[in-house]
């Protein structure tokens, strides 16, 4: 859900990118990586829809990144 923002999914047309990442044990970290691993694949494909043809114009309209915020000794930690 978190990558469906920076999307024009009207410039995709009827296709469809499912993006699917498993989180076997969630924290901060793990969710983090798996935004930013999706990010990354989303590129990639969107680059190689733009190579073939498939699509006219690039969807993309911004960048997803994902951080985690902690508390250390009640002090929040980015």
């Amino acid at each position: 859900r978190s990558l469906r923002a920076c999307v024009d999914r009207q410039a995709l047309g009827e296709r469809v990118i499912t993006l699917d990442c498993d989180v076997l044990q969630a924290d901060g970290g793990t969710r983090c990586a798996a935004i930013s691993g999706a990010w990354v694949a989303l590129v990639d494909a969107i680059t190689a829809l733009l190579k073939r043809g498939t699509i006219k114009r690039d969807p993309l309209h911004g960048a997803v990144a994902a951080v985690s915020v902690g508390l250390w000794r009640g002090v929040p930690v980015l």
